[in-house]
């Protein structure tokens, strides 16, 4: 079984859009060796998510939400994340992001994945991305237990 599930969940885009790109000089690049300026990160952002994480039902977790920028045309490759993480990536564009998982593209508004186990990246693609991340440091089967508590595993 893949560890990606779509969740029935939507954000006001238009306002975390805009929050990005007015903090965006706080954030940082994401380090890779060798260094690439692809992927930009922007972290301690939990003072505008916290709503979010209780409509979740994941605002007592171990979380780690950042907004994630990847210019167009850029690849990640497959990795597997640090700490065995799992992450609720929700799409911020009017196009819609996808994420390869073994080989696989995955389209989505807004998902549930498995970044801590399974092999992942991004193809190149012609549009920019940017997605309000929830890297979430607590086990797979926790925090489906509670999204699908809330009915949000589509």
């Amino acid at each position: 079984m893949i560890r990606f599930h779509h969740l029935d969940f939507e954000i006001e885009k238009s306002f975390f859009r805009e929050y990005f790109w007015k903090n965006y000089t706080k954030g940082k690049w994401h380090e890779f060796d060798p260094p690439k300026m692809m992927w930009w990160k922007l972290f301690n952002i939990s003072d505008i998510t916290r709503d979010i994480e209780y409509e979740l039902n994941i605002h007592d977790l171990n979380i780690f939400p950042r907004f994630s920028y990847q210019f167009p045309n850029t690849n990640l490759p497959y990795h597997v994340d640090e700490d065995q993480m799992c992450s609720i990536n929700l799409n911020l564009l009017d196009t819609t992001p996808a994420i390869s998982i073994d080989g696989k593209e995955y389209e989505y508004e807004s998902c549930f994945v498995d970044v801590g186990s399974l092999m992942h990246g991004v193809k190149p693609d012609p549009n920019e991305r940017l997605i309000l991340k929830f890297a979430i440091r607590n086990s797979w089967e926790e925090v489906y237990e509670r999204l699908d508590k809330f009915n949000l595993i589509l």
